[in-house]
């Protein structure tokens, strides 16, 4: 898995964000809202809307949809060291959206706390299942 920064480009949904490095000893991630032009009608990407946050919590879903395949792992003729990137890749993805949910949240001034959302023992973050 690459290193910070990472850009997520959502063109149809107007996202466009970065998560970027702020402290390497600390671990501590912000997020950056692009402010390019979405050039079909004209408006500023920026921090998501509330139906840009409900696609970005759909991802997160989608993407918790792996931990429920590694059982039939090998029935899809994925090696461990393939397995391996697959799930580190989940963990960085999922965790960098829900940075930007809680990010897109203070913005539009709807952040209280993120309860959809919980740490497992082993600490990856994953969607709570309602």
């Amino acid at each position: 898995v690459e290193g910070y920064p990472h850009r997520y480009i959502y063109e149809d949904e107007d996202i466009w964000f970065e998560v970027v490095e702020v402290d390497k000893e600390n671990d501590s991630l912000a997020v950056l809202w692009d402010d390019h032009i979405n050039w079909e009608d004209g408006e500023r990407f920026g921090a998501p809307d509330r139906e840009g946050i409900e696609f970005l919590r759909s991802e997160v879903e989608e993407y918790e949809y792996l931990d429920k395949l590694i059982e039939e792992r090998d029935s899809l003729n994925v090696t461990p060291f393939e397995w391996s990137v697959i799930m580190q890749t989940k963990e960085v993805v999922v965790k960098d959206f829900i940075l930007a949910i809680e990010e897109a949240e203070l913005v539009l001034g709807m952040r209280g706390s993120n309860d959809d959302f919980v740490q497992t023992a082993d600490g990856s973050i994953c969607a709570r299942e309602f």
